[in-house]
């Protein structure tokens, strides 16, 4: 493993708390973050394709829940460990990349949950998408047009979608 995989704002993650950002900004620049994944590859693969639970890493590493899911949460994005669909003790355990060939698709859960926050950023960048390619075919068909009731038209849909992509940023649309 090269390096620490920092996704979230070069961070293994953090929830809206000032503590919480503080605390995983830390681990980043300490390079905790990056011990904390190697120590879980290095169990997962010992685990073989029997994988492990949060439960049994954070066990077995002498973690905490949040420390576990958050690091497993990130290596499962990064297609490092996938996650069975049985489970063991109410969990689902996850695996090393290694043994993927050994599963079906029908087996394993190849992506983490997309959560709400997640989804909700996926739309936003879709908004912002055809915000952009609208605000080019706006400027495009103004040098065509002029100012002609196309041109108005096309500006009033373009300020239409620019409002609501900023509704939704603020979260007053779903």
């Amino acid at each position: 493993m090269e390096g620490a995989i920092l996704p979230y704002k070069d961070t293994q993650g953090y929830v809206s708390r000032q503590a919480s950002r503080e605390r995983a900004v830390e681990e980043a620049l300490s390079g905790t973050a990056e011990h904390r994944q190697r120590m879980v590859m290095g169990f997962l693969g010992s685990a073989g394709q029997r994988g492990a639970t949060w439960k049994e890493v954070g066990t077995a590493l002498n973690l905490h829940h949040g420390q576990v899911s958050g690091c497993l949460s990130v290596l499962h994005g990064a297609g490092r460990v996938f996650m069975l669909r049985n489970k063991r003790d109410k969990c689902h355990p996850y695996v090393s990349a290694s043994f993927k060939s050994m599963f079906t698709d029908a087996e394993r859960f190849d992506e983490p949950t997309k959560t709400r926050s997640g989804n909700m950023n996926e739309r936003l960048a879709r908004a912002s998408e055809i915000v952009n390619t609208m605000q080019a075919l706006s400027a495009m068909y103004a040098e065509k047009c002029g100012n002609s009731e196309d041109k108005v038209v096309f500006c009033l849909l373009e300020e239409a979608l620019s409002d609501a992509l900023e509704l939704m940023k603020v979260g007053k649309v779903g």
